[in-house]
């Protein structure tokens, strides 16, 4: 009985790989499948049968080189690179129910002072004070023109932050896959959103819960700066942040504000009084307007809490070619 050699055979040693840690925190892997092959009449041929076997993506993993070595007789062995620049514990877009895990890479904070228009003043001194043409009372309101309050731009301290993550490029632009998806098309998207959607619905909202060392109402994403070039498997994405406190049990004029939320918007409604003879304004009512939508910074997926920028660990992966999910002959 003659003896049936297949055309193609996955050598035993294909699947081995190298794993690695950057200085980034990011994890890299590299695996190698090999295979033997017959009936190759020239390296074009073997060449694209390298590419019937091994796929461009797998399991979040980007193929690399394909070599192709002559043995004789139209026999090849080809050899695949497979790699991930920086993966964590997540299958990769293909995979059903895969999960990403962004990783963090640095923190900037800058405390610069900003502005703000005011239009009453903290304490106010007037002149002259005495004799017979005193000053009327402001009642806090600076810069009254006729019957405009002008206010003045005053400097105040900022809380800006930026954070930058790496995350899987698959999971920022297409998302993941679910059950009932076609294994074999990965063009085809799943019914999870990419994540770059969710950056863009959540710029432009404050934190409806505590985030980071800020309580809820102070913080306001200003939205997300990332590029993507065609070899990315990994992209850094920079998160910009900026904070201002809340407020409680303070007094405009006469009257006390009992809350105001650090980025809800707070005007004044002045009446017309008279001190010292003369027409001044006074606040009248005071107003605090909610502009901003909150949202559960949950969904950013980056904690709320600062911990994971120096307590990361990225080890928790299993290794995403095993033997069950390849057919070794």
């Amino acid at each position: 009985m003659a003896l049936i050699v297949p055309n193609e055979i996955e050598t035993v040693e294909s699947g081995a790989g190298t794993l690695s840690s950057a200085d980034t925190g990011l994890i890299s892997r590299e695996v190698e499948l090999k295979w033997i092959v017959s009936e190759m009449d020239s390296y074009d041929k073997a060449e694209a049968k390298g590419k019937e076997l091994a796929p461009l993506y797998y399991d979040g993993h980007q193929r690399g080189t394909i070599n192709c070595t002559p043995l004789g007789n139209g026999w090849y062995r080809i050899s695949v690179n497979y790699r991930n620049e920086g993966i964590g514990d997540y299958e990769g877009w293909g995979v059903e129910g895969a999960t990403a895990t962004l990783v963090p890479n640095g923190v900037t904070v800058d405390t610069t002072g900003g502005s703000e228009l005011i239009t009453q003043s903290l304490e106010t001194s007037k002149y002259p004070s005495e004799g017979e043409n005193v000053a009327p009372d402001s009642f806090g309101a600076i810069n009254v023109s006729g019957d405009q309050v002008h206010g003045i731009q005053k400097t105040i301290p900022t809380f800006n932050f930026t954070e930058t993550w790496a995350v899987p490029s698959w999971y920022l632009l297409v998302g993941s896959r679910k059950d009932n998806v076609d294994k074999d098309d990965e063009q085809t998207p799943g019914p999870s959103e990419p994540y770059a959607k969710t950056l863009r619905n959540l710029t432009g909202q404050v934190n409806k819960y505590p985030f980071r060392i800020f309580d809820a109402g102070e913080v306001l994403f200003l939205g997300a700066r990332y590029d993507i070039t065609r070899s990315s498997t990994v992209v850094m994405v920079t998160y910009s942040f900026s904070v201002q406190p809340n407020r409680d049990d303070f007094k405009v004029g006469d009257i006390t504000v009992k809350y105001k939320d650090g980025w809800d918007f707070l005007w004044v409604q002045y009446q017309d009084e008279s001190s010292e003879g003369s027409a001044v304004k006074k606040p009248k009512y005071v107003y605090v307007d909610r502009i901003y939508e909150r949202a559960n910074f949950d969904d950013l997926q980056i904690g709320k809490d600062w911990n994971q920028h120096f307590i990361y660990s990225g080890d928790t992966f299993t290794h995403p070619l095993d033997d069950k999910k390849r057919n070794k002959s």
